[in-house]
């Protein structure tokens, strides 16, 4: 889907998904560099787990990573966390 949208003329592509460190694979990293260097924005979501652990695309270094915000502004409490959290939305 990365490949197609980019060859597609996207100019973003939102990543309404997660894997952990151990299923993020060569293709998937070589996909994500590809619409990158195409200049295609990168929107992934941060989890719905509470936790930070690195989920990936999101912690691409190049992808800008959404975590949930909740109706007070805050981290939703179902929102994942940490340092590769860009910024929060609605959730």
């Amino acid at each position: 889907g990365i490949l197609y949208a980019t060859n597609m003329g996207a100019d973003v592509i939102n990543l309404s998904l997660g894997w952990t460190r151990s299923m993020d694979t060569k293709y998937l990293n070589e996909a994500i560099n590809y619409a990158l260097s195409r200049n295609v924005v990168i929107v992934a979501a941060a989890g719905n787990n509470n936790n930070n652990a690195n989920i990936f695309p999101c912690s691409h270094y190049d992808v800008i990573c959404v975590g949930a915000a909740s109706i007070d502004g805050g981290l939703a409490d179902f929102s994942n966390y940490g340092g590769e959290v860009d910024l929060l939305a609605p959730g």
